[in-house]
């Protein structure tokens, strides 16, 4: 059995313009024995047939933290569910519905090491299992592409938790306070970069946790692609989805 799942959402609406990307190229690269959990709103009509080990769940069936979240704060202005390449503060709602699809498996992992990935990241080659290895060996908790050395928060589109660390159930805790409790309504924007940002950096400040960084210390906005794992995937974050791929990783690592 596996020590990896990944996580993945999209709304029906969206597949053409993004959802296309990341669930197709996991089928196709990604070891044989590692599952994929993909929250689907709306119709579930997708134009995919998964194997058994990719498992299509109707969103609103199974998530409701970003309803309830949505609700209690429906007279503020956070409803904006364009897709434009802007992130905005207006796109709360929008962004919550991945963090509540993380934390349904991340409160009941089904392997040790859980995986998210964004509907806009799509997997170029085969992604060996020496490679998960690597990436979660050093105790660390989480592993993220970091943008602080550009004073950024964080780029989500790439997320790995151990959730056998000590310290996984209250982070999973304070990750769900910044929507329950309306903390990320502190941050300067509300989005799920910093609802991510305020409890790991908090964390690991105070020494309960340490962390990994999936862009190699890159000093580039885009640092996923623009390093080693730029090889492997291409995140087609905001206007890049449009063209359907990322100049930063092209001049990185060729076509």
């Amino acid at each position: 059995m596996s020590n990896y799942s990944v996580i993945m959402t999209f709304p029906t609406k969206n597949w053409d313009v993004y959802g296309k990307y990341s669930l197709p190229s996991f089928e196709k690269y990604w070891p044989k024995d590692v599952h994929a959990y993909v929250y689907v709103e709306g119709d579930q009509n997708i134009p995919f047939e998964p194997s058994e080990r990719v498992h299509i769940l109707n969103f609103d069936n199974h998530i409701f933290g970003a309803l309830e979240f949505s609700e209690k704060y429906k007279d503020k202005d956070i409803f904006d569910d364009t897709v434009d390449g802007d992130i905005s503060k207006r796109q709360a709602v929008k962004f919550s519905k991945k963090v509540y699809a993380q934390l349904a498996e991340l409160k009941n992992p089904k392997t040790r090491y859980v995986i998210y990935l964004d509907a806009d990241l799509m997997t170029l080659q085969d992604v060996p299992v020496e490679l998960l290895d690597n990436l979660t060996n050093g105790n660390h908790y989480v592993a993220f592409p970091d943008r602080r050395k550009r004073n950024k928060f964080t780029e989500t589109g790439m997320l790995i938790w151990d959730t056998q660390h000590e310290c996984h159930d209250l982070w999973c805790s304070l990750y769900d306070s910044m929507y329950k409790e309306g903390k990320i309504f502190d941050c300067p924007e509300w989005h799920d970069c910093y609802a991510f940002d305020v409890p790991t950096l908090d964390l690991e400040k105070k020494g309960m946790i340490t962390c990994a960084d999936l862009g190699y210390g890159s000093h580039s906005r885009h640092p996923l692609v623009n390093r080693p794992l730029g090889k492997y995937f291409d995140h087609l974050k905001g206007g890049r989805k449009f063209k359907g791929y990322s100049s930063e990783r092209i001049s990185a690592h060729g076509v």
